[in-house]
């Protein structure tokens, strides 16, 4: 169907209630789920469940621009971690039927398309995680407007945050304005989980490699690695090294050197991620749930303080400025 032969002439239009003083269902049933961070519903809440006529002086243009898009990121926010929740439980759940030798020794039963159906959740609960945090960006740059060096609105790059997190916070001049005091505290409060040390120290950019891998060369690209306790229970491993071509070690017997031997051990520990595959993700859950509680919190706080604050004139020009308009109409 094109465009043209649909009805263009509309006589009416169907809206959502302009004004709401209960929650959406779906937001309910996120909240009541417990797949919500709790800040993200309170944020809602305080929005008057996102009415239209219930913008703050600070986000409220004419056109109802900023609200609207405020909307937009929370809306996001709870349609991400729906995601990650739904995906995290079918991953754990099909990887748990994936074939391997322990099971097959044991009697126990397996699935063969449990691995195939497992590489996918994956991949979407990665996805989801990277959208929380992109939005979480995104929040913070419509706020707190040019207080974030290179964080710009409409960009959804927490990479940004990432970079301004990893640098001493400078040194405010004497007089400090809100927008600023906000940033300093969500500097200190998210510094400590995104640029993590010891056995986490790098969580993140690791986190981001493997999206990116997904996403652009697919899953055939992954290594993975079963490895079985004493009780003959099999995990999964992956590799902290890209690309990891395990074939290069494969040699003729001929080639090999007399007595030369592999310390194993040491090998894997070098080469592979030291918690199972099950175990990591729920840990980078857990991480992403912690920055989005913390960052969506203080800018719920900043929503209440500047309520009566001048029009964000800032926040209108950069989205004006990351906004697209594509030529395309259709395919011919």
């Amino acid at each position: 169907m094109r465009i043209d032969g649909c009805e263009l002439a509309v006589d009416a239009v169907h809206l959502a209630p302009l004004q709401r003083k209960a929650p959406e269902d779906d937001w309910a049933a996120a909240r009541d789920s417990g797949a919500l961070p709790g800040a993200v519903y309170l944020f809602y809440q305080k929005t008057m469940f996102l009415s239209f006529n219930a913008a703050p002086r600070y986000l409220n243009d004419e056109a109802h621009v900023l609200f609207s898009y405020l909307g937009m990121l929370l809306r996001g926010l709870k349609e991400s971690f729906a995601e990650t929740e739904e995906t995290l439980a079918a991953f754990v759940g099909e990887q748990s039927h994936v074939y391997d030798p322990g099971k097959k020794a044991k009697g126990e039963q397996w699935d063969s398309d449990a691995d195939w159906k497992a590489r996918r959740h994956w991949r979407h609960c990665l996805f989801a995680l990277h959208n929380s945090l992109d939005l979480v960006a995104d929040l913070a740059a419509l706020m707190l407007t040019g207080v974030i060096p290179r964080l710009r609105l409409g960009k959804a790059e927490f990479t940004r945050v990432e970079e301004w997190l990893k640098e001493p916070l400078k040194t405010q001049g004497r007089l400090i304005t809100p927008a600023q005091d906000v940033a300093a505290r969500l500097h200190a409060d998210l510094g400590c989980l995104v640029v993590s040390k010891g056995s986490e120290r790098g969580w993140l950019p690791y986190l981001r490699h493997l999206r990116n891998k997904a996403a652009h060369l697919g899953d055939a690209t992954f290594r993975e690695f079963g490895l079985h306790d004493k009780n003959l229970d099999f995990y999964v491993f992956i590799p902290r090294i890209w690309p990891l071509i395990w074939e290069q070690e494969i040699k003729p017997h001929s080639k090999t050197k007399a007595g030369a031997k592999t310390n194993m051990p040491e090998a894997l520990r070098k080469t592979l991620i030291h918690e199972d595959i099950v175990s990591f993700t729920r840990g980078a859950v857990a991480k992403v749930r912690a920055i989005v509680e913390c960052g969506v919190q203080l800018m719920s706080d900043y929503y209440t303080q500047s309520s009566e604050f001048p029009l964000n004139r800032a926040a209108l020009e950069e989205l004006d400025g990351s906004s697209s308009r594509f030529t395309f109409e259709h395919f011919v």
